[in-house]
């Protein structure tokens, strides 16, 4: 039974989860993948609770699982790194295998190579900020023939168009080499791409070979809690490096916010509503919750000692008193738990 794996589900996440199990296995047996699924769902409607209750619930079903806590990585400098130790930790149970090994080594050693050219491109556009394309180069110039000794107008004009000319010449030589080296660098980025793909897929048709049941999923939460570069790169790195058919991101947010964060990149005025429909093929709403069910995921994760509680007798219960002492206030679900939190903690 799937009970065994939504503990105290007070909000009703189980069939959620029973719905958005069945839909993403119909949807790859029938269409394949890639798939991107995005939660939206605002504080306090149960998204952690139910990724990890939903994880639960697929690794139980001999579905591998790799989990990333967007928030508690995003001091990391590239998303990338994040996503490649959850794959590997959701690969463990057939990590043992040697032919996994060998995949997983592959697929980190490709992971690694795209992780610095990205640095190293950051680098390359500090120095050029800072110092020039061509500093260095050009410089060299400084040891040309020096002008010949005479007073005369015409020699020294000469002389300055000669070294305007080599300057000119020199300049150009050099962009054509950069242009020649960017090129060429764009050409290893795409091949390293392309073989994180292809090993990607090779290691999880072994990995399906050896038992697990396809697809493989990857569950990202606290995306929204991000500092907005790193929270847009990572949807970046999802779509772009993970296309492939055999893979299946659930990435929980609160949209609202991730709009935010957009606009703190790209300006107040950037459509974000759509920027975000690039990165989600399909968004699921949860049902707002009453604020009864809401008392009782609360009082579960932070249960009140009900014996230093003293209830009017016109309510019957301490959930009742509560309610109607606090939640008679026109207040959001934050504020209702911010007050629920100060009388847990109040000492009796």
């Amino acid at each position: 039974m799937d009970l065994q794996y939504w503990p105290n589900d007070a909000l009703g996440r189980r069939e959620d989860g029973k719905f958005l199990q069945r839909f993403l296995t119909g949807r790859y047996e029938q269409v394949g993948g890639p798939f991107v699924l995005n939660i939206d769902a605002g504080w306090g409607r149960g998204k952690s609770y139910f990724l990890k209750c939903l994880g639960d619930q697929l690794e139980g079903g001999g579905h591998l699982v790799a989990r990333v806590n967007a928030w508690k990585t995003d001091h990391a400098d590239d998303p990338l790194l994040a996503v490649m130790a959850a794959i590997e930790d959701g690969l463990k149970p057939y990590a043992a295998k040697k032919s996994v090994r060998e995949k997983i080594d592959a697929l980190k050693h490709n992971a690694g190579s795209i992780v610095w050219a990205g640095v190293k491109g950051a680098l390359v556009g500090a120095a050029r900020r800072y110092g020039g394309d061509a500093v260095d180069e050009i410089a060299d110039l400084a040891g040309a023939p020096a002008p010949p000794k005479s007073d005369g107008k015409s020699a020294k004009r000469a002389v300055s168009n000669d070294i305007s000319a080599a300057v000119i010449n020199e300049v150009e030589s050099i962009a054509d080499r950069a242009a020649r080296s960017a090129i060429e660098k764009f050409r290893n980025a795409e091949r390293s791409i392309e073989s994180f793909k292809s090993n990607m897929s090779a290691l999880l048709e072994v990995a399906f070979a050896a038992g697990a049941k396809a697809p493989f999923f990857v569950l990202i939460d606290e995306l929204d809690r991000c500092r907005p570069p790193y929270a847009l790169e990572m949807l970046e790195r999802a779509k772009h490096l993970f296309d492939i058919s055999e893979v299946v991101f659930i990435i929980a947010t609160d949209t609202g916010q991730m709009k935010e964060s957009i606009k703190a990149v790209y300006g107040s005025g950037f459509d974000s509503a759509r920027y975000l429909h690039r990165f989600f093929d399909r968004t699921y709403n949860f049902e707002e919750p009453t604020l009864d069910a809401f008392l009782t995921m609360l009082r579960d994760r932070q249960p009140i000692d009900e014996a230093k509680l003293s209830v009017p007798e016109q309510w019957t219960s301490v959930q009742e008193a509560i309610l109607v002492g606090i939640g008679g206030f026109d207040m959001s679900l934050r504020d209702f738990s911010q007050c629920y939190d100060l009388l847990e903690r109040t000492p009796f």
